[in-house]
């Protein structure tokens, strides 16, 4: 264990930028695939039940986590705990603490839902050969990324996971709603106002389309020049 008096040797560097990225991109992407879960469920195939209502639940559980996320940010995290003021860290401390109990409240509520838990298993097996799930008490508010980050992919992979197979007749109701859109886009015009094609005629060297023979071009020509046209 560091000395905690000792400043650390990399500095007043910060992962707060890093944290932010990772707590929206894959909470927009859980929450989106979540909210079009149960669109298909209560608009398309009309048969929402009691996972889907907890697949929801999870999906504004994650949100919550997020603004807690911002929160903790705000008050120091991804920066060395060294660095904190004491106001700062006890916010911070405060406010992790909850959004543990949140993240443990989210798995446990969308746990039930079919295809989460292989994929969270993955995520929280990683995380605890990575570091025991232990977070260093002497730099709390730095050393407890590696944690972190695996914990929120563990909750918001395992959303995607359990909504995407029901996301199906959705996708299939697209493809129609497309199909017919085109279809009703086409001009169709009725027969008599459709132009009949007429094939070339074919006209002798001694003709032209105009029906003049080439004496007769060559005396327009000639017409032309003298009245001064080609001037």
């Amino acid at each position: 264990m560091n000395d905690p008096s000792a400043p650390p040797t990399s500095g007043d560097t910060s992962f707060s930028q890093g944290i932010l990225l990772l707590t929206i991109i894959p909470t927009t992407a859980s929450a989106t695939v979540g909210g079009l879960r149960f669109a298909t469920r209560a608009w398309i195939t009309k048969n929402l039940g009691w996972d889907d209502y907890t697949m929801m639940f999870a999906v504004f559980g994650t949100l919550i986590g997020m603004a807690l996320d911002f929160v903790e940010v705000h008050y120091g995290y991804g920066r060395h705990k060294y660095y904190l003021t004491p106001h700062q860290l006890q916010e911070f401390l405060k406010y992790t603490w909850g959004e543990w109990i949140q993240t443990f409240a989210t798995l446990i509520n969308g746990s039930f839902a079919r295809y989460k838990l292989p994929c969270t298993g993955a995520c929280c097996i990683v995380r605890t050969v990575l570091n025991g799930g232990a977070i260093p008490e002497d730099d709390v508010s730095y050393g407890g990324l590696t944690n972190w980050i695996w914990r929120a992919f563990e909750v918001n992979l395992g959303i995607i996971a359990a909504s995407i197979p029901a996301l199906r007749p959705g996708y299939k109701w697209l493809l129609e709603r497309l199909s017919s859109s085109r279809k009703a886009s086409s001009v169709h015009l009725p027969l008599a106002d459709r132009t009949t094609a007429v094939p070339p005629r074919a006209y002798t060297t001694k003709e032209s389309a105009l029906g003049l023979s080439d004496s007769d071009i060559l005396k327009t020509t000639t017409l032309d020049v003298e009245a001064g046209y080609f001037r």
